[in-house]
């Protein structure tokens, strides 16, 4: 989610573009850390809008959000947790959501493509296991784990915390990770990005 200081003289994502896009370079963006991903997710959301925000760093998500509720930073991409109960509060502003559906925990923030910009990242979670890994256990693991994430208390749990339960085959996962590999090395590569 796209979320800024309640002080930013906008309020809606195309109004956002057009401020930032009227003051290159003078506009901060927070992160929980170079390379992080909201500072991958800000890169292409620049690349994406023609738009120049300047990176300030923070130690993790609880600091990144207090920057931008205090107007260090004038943007900040973070997942629906640590910024939900500032914007249901009314310390931040949300402009969009980087899903293909609007979050339950926050019904009124319209998707970044029904702002009008077809753009889709976020933060996601899966179970690896070794390379070499025979087959039948792969699968077991497998089983086991979505029948585990399918349990309604599990998966209302992980609801009530923004997100959403995918539950998909090893072969899906691994083409999943092929091309989110692929898409943010093309993000690290526009924006020469180094962990030094």
């Amino acid at each position: 989610m796209l979320a800024v200081p309640t002080s930013l003289p906008v309020t809606s994502l195309a109004e956002f573009v057009a401020y930032a896009k009227a003051r290159p370079g003078e506009l901060n963006y927070g992160s929980y850390g170079a390379g992080s991903g909201p500072h991958l997710a800000t890169e292409l959301f620049m690349a994406m809008t023609g738009t120049k925000l300047v990176h300030v760093p923070y130690g993790g998500g609880g600091p990144a959000a207090l920057g931008a509720m205090t107007g260090q930073v004038q943007a900040l991409f973070s997942s629906v947790l640590p910024v939900l109960g500032m914007v249901r509060g009314g310390k931040l502003k949300a402009l969009a959501i980087a899903s293909d559906h609007r979050s339950a925990l926050l019904p009124d923030v319209p998707t970044f493509a029904e702002a009008g910009l077809d753009y889709r990242t976020g933060t996601w979670f899966g179970l690896l296991a070794p390379a070499r890994t025979p087959a039948p256990i792969v699968e077991a693991l497998n089983r086991a784990t979505v029948a585990v994430l399918r349990e309604p208390g599990v998966h209302a749990r992980l609801a009530e915390q923004g997100a959403e339960v995918v539950a998909n085959s090893p072969d899906e996962f691994r083409a999943f990770i092929g091309e989110e590999t692929e898409r943010l090395s093309r993000v690290i590569r526009g924006a020469n990005i180094r962990l030094d």
